[in-house]
């Protein structure tokens, strides 16, 4: 599919998105989502990776990512984070990643969001624990719950 970025720069952003993890899954998520207009902070833990995604540089080889990459973030719809806090305060969240995710207490989501919506790319949580937190929640495969 291609874009018409003259088209995508004359709108609004359409939303803002965390995406939580910057690994193959996440970082080319973030991306596209950016390059369809939406603001997208992408969350790691890794300090280092996120400088070096800060600075233009691709940690990943997918072809064709560098220049939607760059030019997201030159047009600052695509941003870089460790802070998990600031990151998903108002946005949807998508979680891509890793096992110290699942021991997220997904009442702090729940805390730091005005309208929590999370979605799961990995089925990380519990649907019954999402339900509990008030959180609408979307993942590959299951029932989705909404609150």
């Amino acid at each position: 599919m291609r874009f018409n970025y003259d088209e995508i720069q004359s709108k609004k952003i359409l939303m803002k998105i965390a995406v939580v993890g910057t690994g193959y899954v996440g970082l080319v998520t973030g991306t596209c989502f950016a390059e369809t207009g939406n603001n997208v902070i992408c969350v790691d833990i890794d300090e280092k990776e996120v400088e070096r995604m800060k600075n233009g540089e691709v940690p990943i080889y997918e072809p064709g990512l560098k220049p939607i990459f760059d030019r997201s973030i030159r047009e600052e719809r695509l941003s870089f984070t460790t802070d998990l806090k600031a990151a998903i305060k108002d946005a949807l969240v998508i979680c891509t990643e890793w096992s110290e995710f699942r021991v997220i207490d997904l009442e702090h989501f729940h805390n730091y969001m005005d309208k929590p919506v999370i979605f799961d790319g990995r089925n990380l949580y519990d649907l019954d624990k999402a339900r509990e937190a008030k959180i609408t929640y979307i993942s590959v495969g299951r029932p989705e719950v909404y609150v």
